[in-house]
């Protein structure tokens, strides 16, 4: 049993986020020589045909220092495309067209978030019920989770008069 959601993806540079600037940033471009020591370490991994999990962890570690400038708005297709839960969930835009059930929809974003650790990704939900809001933020592979509160301003009682 689930319940159907509008979801409402948005992708932000990490540098532009207060408090992520430093953990956004890519690490300084690694030389040509330090790449041909990480290929020979990646080549002695598969030839020791060790854990398929530590060489991927290798891999990625490698492939982070390089410095890849990605186009924001190529990101959302890219998850749609390799996700089909978020390709029904969401368009090519980060917006709902219908309400849906997407069960995964935080581990999908955990997995997907480390693919970019340049980016802060926030999926907002408007749930079924009259107070299900909420707003999850994702960065490289970490999540924080808030709901939303309510709160009504205090009126001004003398435009009761």
């Amino acid at each position: 049993m689930g319940y159907y959601t509008k979801f409402k993806l948005e992708v932000k540079n990490a540098n532009s986020v207060p408090g992520l600037q430093k953990q956004g940033e890519v690490e300084q471009e690694i030389s040509s020589k330090d790449m041909v020591i990480r290929i020979d370490e990646l080549i002695k991994k598969i030839e020791n045909n060790n854990d398929d999990d530590e060489l991927q962890s290798v891999v990625e570690k490698s492939l982070s220092k390089i410095n890849i400038e990605v186009n924001i708005n190529d990101i959302i297709p890219a998850l749609r495309k390799e996700n089909e839960c978020a390709e029904s969930a969401i368009n090519d835009f980060g917006e709902t067209e219908e309400p849906l059930k997407w069960y995964e929809c935080d581990k999908d974003m955990i997995e997907f978030s480390k693919k970019y650790p340049q980016h802060l990704f926030i999926l907002s939900g408007d749930g079924e019920e009259s107070d299900d809001f909420w707003r999850h933020y994702f960065f490289n592979g970490k999540i924080i989770q808030t709901k939303a509160e309510i709160v009504f301003k205090e009126p001004d009682y003398s435009e009761l008069i």
